[in-house]
């Protein structure tokens, strides 16, 4: 009959059971009995000590911030527990403290793989959170410069619609000040011509009535007197007419200083006006010398 003794009976590792199972023959013999179990001991204490850190791989994976790193961890820990599997089978090392050891190691090999996952996922949503911000940002800096440009076409249609509205007004006040320029010399001449008229019909009256001279003398003088008169009416139109014409003068200088782009149309219209009014003038004074 054969009993089999069991060093470790409690572990579940099928290789730690086979190290510590001793075939004890004829159980009833009580030295044959100690001298298995002598054995035994002997062999617990002839097994080799296990060099294993459990804080090593446990330490890197919670300094690893990247996934690349955590990687890499994960290859140590699955290379740890290849190691440890090998120390097993060869049946050196106790067995409780491997199995632990065993136990632990697939642990970090789980962890280590979690954090990869872990890592990347974190990774991927940052690059996205990224590009996602980056658009937005993109596009916000369009968007700005859209409306700094449209504001800009704004400001410049404002502006020149200003400055054209300006320069009517301005043109319109020039205009004024022209036609007003022009009534005032106009008006101003025709009463000098008018008082000039009035005199000289005055004095050719009186001559006509003093009856002092002789009726042919009086026929001669009232044809000098109609001949005078006659120089100064033209002398009184040329002087019209050099009125006129510092007018022109003014007026073309003030178009110059005031529009530049719009010098010559503006002189060459205002000239065409000035002369129709000095046309004008000068018939109109014409017909108040012929009255």
């Amino acid at each position: 009959m054969e009993t089999t003794i069991n060093g470790a009976a409690r572990s579940m590792n099928t290789q730690s059971a086979m190290v510590g199972t001793l075939t004890i023959k004829n159980t009833n013999n009580p030295q044959a009995r100690m001298s298995a179990l002598c054995r035994t001991d002997s062999k617990t204490k002839t097994k080799k000590q296990l060099n294993y850190n459990h804080k090593e791989i446990s330490g890197q994976l919670l300094r690893a911030k990247k996934a690349q790193n955590a990687a890499n961890v994960l290859t140590r820990a699955k290379s740890k527990l290849a190691t440890l599997q090998r120390q097993a089978g060869t049946g050196q090392y106790d067995t409780k403290e491997i199995a632990n050891a065993l136990a632990h190691a697939r642990r970090m090999v789980r962890c280590a793989q979690l954090k990869v996952r872990n890592l990347r996922e974190e990774e991927q949503e940052q690059k996205a959170h990224k590009r996602e911000n980056g658009a937005h940002e993109q596009q916000k800096q369009n968007e700005v410069k859209r409306r700094v440009a449209q504001k800009e076409r704004e400001i410049k249609s404002k502006v020149t619609i200003e400055e054209m509205q300006e320069a009517a007004r301005e043109k319109r006040k020039r205009n004024e000040m022209v036609q007003k320029r022009r009534m005032h010399r106009n008006q101003e001449q025709s009463r000098i011509n008018e008082a000039d008229m009035k005199y000289i019909k005055g004095q050719m009256e009186n001559n006509r009535d003093a009856g002092s001279y002789p009726s042919s003398g009086c026929a001669v003088l009232d044809l000098s007197m109609e001949a005078a008169a006659m120089a100064e009416v033209q002398m009184l139109a040329q002087a019209q007419q050099e009125i006129e014409a510092e007018v022109e003068a003014e007026v073309a200088a003030e178009i110059a200083m005031g529009d530049v782009g719009a010098a010559v149309g503006n002189s060459t219209s205002s000239a065409g006006s000035l002369d129709a009014g000095a046309s004008k003038a000068e018939v109109g004074g014409a017909v108040d010398v012929s009255v």
